[in-house]
């Protein structure tokens, strides 16, 4: 008797998920088979094990004493491209059962290789695009540049597996307004963030005792000037905000400015040497 591991999206729809597998199991029984599934095992060790880690490698662990891996569902999740890519990778025989008709007798999935390649590459992408994300988020924005987004850009669009709508999907993630900013590449560690609705006062703030700790001289005071301005362009947040965010950082410049006495630490006298940081100061609070 085979024993066979049924893969099936790992949702919280756990009510859903049972209801289904008992089902799958219930065909796997029928055509003298012995089928296994993760549930049990997974609601065992997430009452005794201390990390998602060890549930993900104990159930990629079962499928490797499996003779067979049937799927049902016709949508992949990530969870069952990475239990496929390990069946597959054992030489473990891969079979979609199109449940309301027969078993698809192929082991190299004829009739549906296609859609799989196509939901793995997808994945695939998103990683490479959370990638960009967590880059992003760290703040080590000097490590990209416009060739990283024509490469990625160039590698969607001549993919033949892809279908239009994954490709249209893949590109407006790639074209979102953090990738195509002038200033992706200025090094803005605090401003950025893909969350654009997100982005306020205290971030703005944030920024500005960053650059403040910068060492003294034209590059701190340019940075500054280009913060200003970056907030005057900014296209996700609305003028209202705007207003605060720039009323925020005059008080905390002042602020600074009453607190330490050190000529080198007087950031407001740095700024009023540079006229136009100041009139731009003043223009937002009086509009």
């Amino acid at each position: 008797m085979k024993l066979i591991y049924v893969s099936f999206p790992l949702s919280d729809n756990s009510k859903y998920n049972k209801e289904n597998v008992d089902k799958y199991c219930k065909y796997a029984l029928e055509q003298r088979c012995l089928p296994v599934t993760p549930i049990a095992i997974i609601e065992q060790l997430e009452r005794v094990s201390d990390g998602k880690d060890q549930i993900f490698n104990k159930r990629l662990e079962l499928i490797k004493r499996c003779d067979e891996l049937w799927f049902f569902e016709k949508e992949y999740t990530s969870n069952m491209i990475n239990e496929i890519q390990v069946a597959k990778s054992l030489n473990i025989a891969v079979r979609y059962i199109d449940f309301e008709g027969k078993s698809d007798k192929s082991n190299v999935l004829e009739n549906y290789q296609s859609k799989y390649e196509k939901a793995k590459r997808v994945y695939n992408y998103q990683k490479y695009l959370k990638g960009v994300n967590d880059l992003l988020y760290s703040g080590d924005l000097y490590k990209i540049d416009y060739s990283f987004k024509s490469y990625l850009e160039g590698r969607i669009e001549d993919d033949d597996i892809l279908s239009e709508t994954q490709k249209k999907y893949l590109s407006n993630k790639l074209h979102s307004y953090p990738f195509t900013f002038d200033y992706l590449d200025k090094g803005y560690r605090y401003i950025w963030n893909l969350n654009n609705d997100i982005r306020n006062d205290t971030l703005y703030v944030r920024t500005m005792y960053f650059i403040k700790f910068l060492e003294w001289g034209d590059k701190k005071v340019s940075l500054m000037k280009k913060m200003f301005n970056f907030i005057r362009n900014d296209k996700a947040i609305s003028e209202h905000r705007k207003r605060k965010i720039v009323e925020d950082l005059y008080y905390e410049i002042v602020k600074q400015s009453e607190l330490e006495k050190h000529p080198k630490n007087f950031m407001l006298k740095e700024i009023y040497k540079y006229e136009d940081i100041h009139d731009l100061l003043e223009a937002f609070l009086e509009d």
